[in-house]
């Protein structure tokens, strides 16, 4: 069998060098029996709760409709495809999003943008427990068209930054920004779904951060 997985951010990569690659996934020189996307929990509207898969998600979002196209792809090819909704994924050597920056500024001493809104709420999940959750997914059969890929956990500014500053790194190079209306305060996923199909056991942030931080 063979598995396709595709990572972009939005359709603009299916555009470039005159489509060439819209080209080729809609030619019949492409196939696979199962793919996975890459999305986020970006699609979803802000929300107290954990998010379903079901849940609303926002329109015109850049994510969503790369969902849609490679969606409809794979039913054209008669073969399955499953968007997987990832929560903001963290780890050692990635350098984005707000975990990426603390290490950033920890090995480099760069300066931290922090918002001032410290009750800000995420759902963290470390890479590991992305990659694992992808393995076991190629083994399962399902007829679901998206999944959530969290640890359904949610983590205020306050509390990550109390995480590091058990292990002694407080960030006083820090620069604090405000956050506008286009930023969501809540994003947790439920990850029951995913759970009902493989053995689903992420690692904390908490857990992770006091292993992968030493003492400062």
């Amino acid at each position: 069998s063979q598995s396709r997985y595709a990572a972009w951010k939005d359709s603009t990569r299916l555009m470039s060098n005159n489509n060439a690659i819209l080209n080729w996934l809609e030619s019949g020189n492409f196939h696979a029996n199962k793919s996975f996307h890459l999305s986020s929990s970006s699609v979803y509207k802000d929300f107290n709760a954990p998010q379903k898969e079901n849940c609303k998600v926002l329109e015109k979002n850049k994510k969503l409709e790369l969902e849609k196209f490679l969606t409809e792809l794979a039913s054209k090819k008669e073969s399955i495809h499953i968007n997987l909704r990832i929560s903001n994924v963290y780890g050692m050597d990635i350098s984005y999003g707000f975990i990426g920056a603390l290490f950033n500024s920890i090995k480099y001493g760069s300066e931290v943008s922090i918002f001032q809104n410290l009750n800000i709420t995420r759902d963290y999940i470390h890479v590991h427990d992305v990659i694992y959750a992808i393995r076991m997914l190629l083994e399962v059969d399902t007829d679901l068209e998206c999944i959530n890929i969290s640890t359904g956990i949610g983590t205020t500014i306050s509390q990550v930054l109390e995480i590091f500053a058990r292990k002694g790194y407080n960030f006083e190079k820090r620069k604090e920004i405000d956050s506008n209306l286009l930023i969501k305060q809540v994003s947790i996923l439920d990850c029951k779904k995913l759970s009902e199909l493989i053995n689903w056991q992420p690692k904390s942030l908490a857990g992770v951060l006091n292993e992968l931080l030493p003492m400062k």
